[in-house]
């Protein structure tokens, strides 16, 4: 399901030398189902930020596009058809799941938001005075602390319990005062857990309860409970001098600088280089070769005989975001591919130079790509690896390519596979040489080739996908 075509779902397509495949060879098949995009769609968003935020549709989506819960809802509609008529084996979690929904082959995005805030099944007494109902049969619950593990209440994510109360859509509320003047806006959506902005927000203050900076004060103590600009991650009526620390979700309520457990490496964790190191040894470990890359890494037998050496990949290559590109899907839209048309790498002028790329060629290889200086790039001639790794990477790779959208194709599927869904900053080692020092090059004019190693994770994701 996807709203746009991928790179992973047309790998059987033949891209001329970007992708030179015979389809009739490859004995695969693929059901492309059109889903709306999130502009023609309501819903919610979580950003890294912890902020449920509701957004609105904006556009009706195209041809035959629908949801991606009613494209669910009508294979799980037939899956338990199948289960009903025809049986199967453990059928009991397929024909017992509750589908409450008002239309059952397509549930509302207010629905989902419902359950997964969660519910009463039965009247939710307070634990210290069962004649205190704080939720009746078949409300919204108000958070997590009134969650019950005796089958009294139901809730789809515990965390996100608090974002759609009996009071109704919390996520879609877009007040942005800010009281304190410290930038915490508790009315504009609504966070996760409690619509707390700040985790361990305890940690602001001193040991007696009072604020290390009192101009910008998140809790305090006032002598019978913790309050302030934000939601206290504390018990809120436990004084200070009990000693209860901030960390609350660490048995010991301190930070931790390392894992106390769970490692055998400890206390401190192993250092392992990612398999893609411009090193080939572990800084750590020099004289220990079985121990460069995590050697308990799980890794595809095939995608382990793929992987380059630093003698082949000696320059180091990190991937970025275009301000024209926020990320793979606004390659599909005109306008951003008028602005940003073509893939291109970006090459230290000093790397340049030193193995006669010129700016604006092209090269061959695993990627095709244009070739641009940049001004700044810290490499020289004589650097040693270590030099290398401390100074940065040479060369820059933007993320937001493929062969599908309305810009021109400009890598190889293997390539832009192993990029989907990686993030921006990420590091891999490569080699740049110019066009006419690679074998196999072929007649067309240019300048500048790279090659690539294959990223570990990636690589993993990609082979799954295919």
């Amino acid at each position: 399901m996807d709203p746009l075509a991928t790179e992973t779902s047309e790998f059987w397509k033949n891209f001329g030398e970007f992708n030179d495949v015979d389809p009739a060879s490859i004995q695969t098949e693929v059901f492309r189902l059109a889903t709306t995009c999130f502009e023609e769609e309501r819903g919610s968003l979580v950003s890294s930020s912890r902020v449920l935020q509701w957004h609105w549709q904006g556009a009706v989506g195209p041809g035959e596009s629908k949801s991606d819960l009613e494209i669910m809802s009508g294979l799980w509609l037939r899956i338990r058809k199948a289960y009903q008529e025809k049986g199967g084996k453990y059928p009991d979690p397929i024909l017992k799941m509750s589908w409450p929904y008002s239309d059952p082959e397509s549930p509302t995005p207010e629905e989902i938001a419902m359950e997964f805030n969660g519910k009463a099944l039965a009247d939710v007494t307070d634990a210290t005075d069962k004649t205190k109902v704080l939720a009746k049969k078949g409300e919204q619950l108000a958070g997590f602390a009134q969650l019950r593990d005796d089958g009294s209440t139901a809730s789809g994510c515990w965390i996100f319990c608090g974002s759609w109360t009996q009071a109704g859509n919390q996520m879609g509320r877009r007040d942005n005062s800010d009281p304190t003047g410290i930038g915490n806006t508790l009315n504009w959506a609504w966070a996760w857990p409690a619509n707390r902005r700040i985790l361990y927000n305890r940690a602001s203050c001193d040991v007696n309860g009072k604020p290390f900076d009192p101009r910008r004060k998140l809790i305090a103590w006032n002598g019978k409970t913790w309050t302030g600009a934000d939601v206290p991650d504390f018990k809120i009526d436990e004084p200070p001098e009990n000693g209860m620390n901030p960390f609350i979700k660490n048995p010991e309520g301190v930070a931790r600088f390392f894992s106390r457990d769970g490692l055998v490496e400890g206390p401190f964790p192993e250092h392992y280089e990612p398999f893609e190191t411009p090193l080939g040894y572990n800084p750590l470990h020099p004289d220990n070769k079985a121990v460069v890359s995590n050697p308990a890494a799980r890794v595809f037998p095939d995608d382990r005989a793929a992987f380059g050496t630093h003698e082949n990949f000696p320059h180091t290559a990190t991937t970025y975001r275009l301000t024209e590109h926020f990320h793979y899907w606004t390659k599909h839209a005109r306008l951003n591919a008028i602005v940003q048309p073509q893939q291109f790498v970006e090459i230290g002028e000093d790397l340049a130079k030193e193995v006669g790329v010129v700016a604006g060629g092209s090269r061959e290889g695993v990627v095709q790509s244009r070739a641009h200086h940049r001004r700044g790039a810290r490499h020289h001639a004589d650097q040693t690896a270590d030099d290398r790794r401390e100074k940065g990477p040479d060369s820059r790779v933007a993320v937001a390519l493929g062969l599908q959208g309305a810009r021109q194709a400009g890598l190889s599927h293997q390539y832009a596979d192993a990029l989907r869904g990686r993030r921006e900053f990420a590091n891999t080692g490569i080699q740049v040489v110019p066009r006419q020092g690679r074998k196999g090059i072929g007649e067309r004019d240019g300048t500048a080739i790279t090659g690539y190693q294959t990223p570990l994770g990636y690589d993993l994701a990609r082979t799954a996908s295919a």
